[in-house]
């Protein structure tokens, strides 16, 4: 941590370049913080936070590296991202309840149904609505979505973390303008979009995590089922395996 805050005075004290405020830093940080993912048009977050964040990317790079997060930049979606390299502290404790998870899942859903039909626009935005995550959502979950207030509530944190845009409701259709943004490859994982075209080219059988949880059931059993094969055939005196490795590594 020490040599991170000794690049910070090394960058306020330069006088090469731009000069850097102390507060524009500040507020860059906060802001990545607080949203985990910016782009160029996020409201209320000033454009000179933006250019900070591009012509100092080695500094904001080491800085949260030591906090255990990873910052990307994607030039095509104009997109940072803050995205943990573990598991977070605290993180048992700010566990998404499942209506939360299933939104969020559906999203990323109608995000990557947008690129195959074609309707992704040049920054990797897909416009939808509350009723398409409503009808998706009945899919994943086989059961009625929240309600609308909880819906709202779901999404307006959504919002805040650059995964979607909310945008204007038809108060008499009942019905939200919705984007979904790249954002929501970093809060729903490439391996959890493959499970759900797994479930739904099964025919969608039954409740999409009890399904997941049956599929992961069954590959810890075939790891361990292999994990004992190859220790029946280690030859006396060398070490056994660890079938499992990966299994706790996960955890």
């Amino acid at each position: 941590m020490a040599s991170e805050l000794k690049d910070l005075r090394d960058l306020l004290d330069s006088d090469r370049g731009e000069p850097v405020e102390e507060e524009a830093v500040a507020t860059a940080i906060q802001a990545l913080t607080y949203h985990q993912v910016l782009y160029e048009d996020t409201t209320g977050v000033p454009r000179e936070v933006l250019s900070l964040l591009r012509r100092h990317r080695p500094f904001f790079d080491r800085y949260f590296a030591a906090a255990g997060y990873v910052l990307d930049y994607d030039a095509k979606t104009q997109m940072f991202a803050l995205a943990p390299r573990g598991k977070v502290y605290g993180w048992r404790l700010t566990r998404l309840k499942k209506d939360e998870t299933l939104v969020r899942l559906a999203c990323r859903l109608i995000l990557e149904q947008g690129f195959q039909s074609g309707s992704m626009d040049e920054y990797g935005r897909v416009a939808s609505d509350t009723d398409e995550i409503a009808e998706t959502f009945r899919i994943l979950a086989q059961a009625n979505p929240p309600s609308e207030a909880r819906l709202a509530d779901i999404l307006k944190d959504l919002h805040r973390l650059g995964a979607v845009r909310v945008g204007d409701r038809d108060r008499f259709e009942r019905v939200t303008d919705l984007t979904m943004m790249p954002g929501l490859r970093v809060y729903v994982s490439d391996k959890a979009l493959t499970s759900m075209r797994t479930w739904l080219d099964l025919g969608c059988p039954g409740d999409f995590f009890e399904a997941d949880a049956e599929r992961r059931r069954e590959e810890a059993a075939a790891r361990q089922e292999g994990g004992r094969e190859r220790d029946s055939d280690t030859p006396d005196g060398a070490p056994a395996g660890r079938p499992d490795a990966d299994a706790n590594d996960d955890e």
